[in-house]
Parts: structure tokens; C-alpha cells; sequence
């Protein structure tokens, strides 16, 4: 039987933080210095991580996301990916910023992965390095092509505008993607995290949307796509063939109604609403029982009381202040 929670949503997709840690330091995600990383031994085991998918497994689960930090920090990763195969998951994404790509493309496709998304912001280096703190934009484009060459295909770029900074490259993002098969998802700016440029910074998806109109023809798909909560439009032009480009707009036009995940951060923190800092201890509830089947007993009764105790919506608005005061880093983007 399905997981489901207090609004009756059936839960199908798990996301899971592997670590904190990044090699880039992303302006709408951790501050620029001054990072206290979590203690190794706080993280979880991949033989808990198996233990608790196990238990998602048996209940209907559909999509596993891998995040970070930069999940491609943690060593042994395409092992995790081959553990949850075994499992019967049949669908595996990475969240990854590309920088590693080159390195793993092969061996990810190899473990068993089956989707990428890539945090991509801008094609300008200097724009790039203000918003990642990271120089290396071409290292970026190399891991984009490796991903493709490895047999990648509908890899997702997940680009946040931010105001004066790269949202005179919003075309510009739209016609790298249509070029080279890429599916594009324009991601508002979310007030999460202590540290972050949050402010009058976030760009509203309608005013990314209107100004895509006034360059071409934008034409919303009537099915939806995906199990995420993008939703898809068709863009074409005189230059751009009819590209497909996806909106997550989590403050202009809430989608919780259609949520279907939960999250686990990398300390184990079962937490049912991105937005919400509430989080159940699943680290030290399963590290309390001695025997496999009482910590996925555990797990179980920790997911329902979770999910149970899930708001219907969040909560956030462009005018506040920050929602959550953990990180997206510490959480899992």
C-alpha cells in the first residue's frame, strides 16, 4: 500500500541528500564562508539508506532523487545506485552542478542511473562565478557533454533567475538548451536558508513567461510531464525549434496540491515539506533498535506519524523573510 498523507496525497517519489558538502557555493543555497559542515559520522550509512528504502520500496515507491550539497562529493555513490536497482527502483535521478560529470558519466549510466538534472544558471563565466562562486564554467559544459556521450538523454537544466544578476540571459538559456536536446526548467528563487541573497532578488515565472512571449510563441502542454512539479510549455521562434520548457513556481502558483514526495536529509531528518522545518530523527530512532526488522518497523511508523502531520500547503510568499532557517544545501536541493 501506498504512503499517503494527512491530505490524503499518495507519496511515490523520495528524495535523498547524500551530503552537505559542495564544491561550489551557490548564492541561493549556502553563504560564502563561514560553513560548518556536518560531522561524517552524523551522515547516514548506505547500508541505512538501504534499510530505509527498503521499507519506501514495499510501499508503492516510484522515483528516487539523489541531492546534495553535491551529491557526487560522496565516495561509493554509484554502489548506493546499484543497491537501490536490487531494490526494484526503477527510476534514479541525480541533482548534480555537472563539475564531476566527466569524471563519473560513465559509471553512473553503468550503476543503473537513469535521469540527471544539472543546477545551470548562466553561459556568461563572469555571471556564472557570481552566482556559483565557482570559475569553472567549462568544466560545467565538459560534464554536460559526458552525461550525453554516456547515453544520457532529456537531461534537465535547472536554472534560478535572479534579479540583476542573470535574468538578461533568460533567451540566451532557452536557445542552449533547444540546440542541444536539453530540457530547461526555470526555478523560482525560494526564501530557504539563513545566508542566501534572498530578497527583491526572486523573479516571479509569469515575468520569465512574458517576456518568452514577446521573443516567440508560448504555448502551455495540456498533459503534464514528469512526477515533479514543473509545469511544461512549448516555446519556438524564428531561431529555436519548438522546445519544450518547464516552470516550478513554488510562490507564484503553489503546486502542493499535486505533492507526491518526501525528503531525507543527509543526518536523516525525515522531513515531509521542503518548507517546513520540522523533521523526524530517523538516524537515531533506527540506530536505537538492534534487529533489521525492528528499525524498519521504525521507519514505517516514523514515515505515516511524518506524513501524518503534513501541512496541505506551504508557506511561502515573495514579501517574507526566509522560510526555513536550514539550508538548502543542509536539507537536500
Amino acid at each position: 500500500m501506498t504512503f499517503r498523507d494527512a491530505s490524503d496525497r499518495e507519496i511515490t517519489y523520495l528524495r535523498i541528500s547524500l551530503t552537505d558538502r559542495c564544491n561550489f557555493r551557490c548564492v541561493y543555497c549556502m553563504p560564502d564562508e563561514n560553513m560548518e559542515w556536518i560531522p561524517r559520522d552524523e551522515i547516514l550509512t548506505f547500508e541505512e539508506l538501504e534499510l530505509i528504502v527498503s521499507v519506501f520500496a514495499k510501499h508503492n515507491l516510484k522515483r528516487i532523487r539523489l541531492t546534495g550539497g553535491e551529491p557526487l562529493l560522496r565516495k561509493g555513490i554509484c554502489d548506493l545506485i546499484r543497491r537501490f536497482r536490487n531494490l526494484g527502483i526503477d527510476e534514479i535521478a541525480l541533482t548534480t552542478n555537472a563539475f564531476l560529470l566527466p569524471k563519473f558519466a560513465d559509471a553512473l549510466k553503468k550503476a543503473g542511473l537513469t535521469h540527471i538534472n544539472v543546477s545551470f544558471d548562466s553561459l556568461e563565466p563572469d555571471t556564472f562565478k557570481k552566482i556559483s562562486r565557482n570559475q569553472k564554467l567549462d568544466r560545467v559544459l565538459d560534464g554536460l557533454q559526458s552525461a550525453q556521450d554516456a547515453g544520457f538523454e532529456n537531461i534537465k537544466l535547472n536554472s534560478v533567475i535572479i534579479r540583476g544578476i542573470n535574468d538578461h540571459e533568460i533567451l540566451n538559456l532557452v536557445t542552449f538548451a533547444a540546440e542541444r536536446k536539453h530540457i530547461l526548467r526555470f526555478i523560482e528563487f525560494m526564501p530557504i536558508g539563513l545566508g542566501t541573497v534572498w530578497g527583491d532578488t526572486s523573479v516571479p515565472l509569469g515575468e520569465i513567461r512574458q517576456k518568452l512571449s514577446e521573443q516567440g510563441n508560448l504555448v502551455p502542454e495540456k498533459k503534464k510531464m514528469g512526477m515533479g512539479p514543473a509545469r511544461y510549455w512549448t516555446f519556438s521562434s524564428n531561431s529555436i525549434s519548438p522546445t519544450p520548457i518547464g516552470f516550478i513556481s513554488a510562490l507564484s502558483s503553489c503546486f502542493c496540491d499535486d505533492c507526491n514526495r518526501i525528503r531525507i536529509t543527509p543526518t536523516g531528518g525525515l522531513r515531509a515539506c521542503l518548507a517546513d522545518d520540522r523533521e523526524e530523527d530517523l538516524a537515531t530512532l533506527i540506530r536505537a533498535e538492534k534487529t533489521d526488522a525492528d528499525k524498519k518497523r521504525v521507519v514505517e511508523e516514523t514515515v505515516h506519524r511524518a506524513l501524518a502531520a503534513k501541512k496541505p500547503s506551504h508557506d511561502f510568499t515573495f514579501d517574507e523573510e526566509v522560510n526555513t532557517l536550514k539550508r538548502m544545501h543542509a536539507i537536500g536541493g
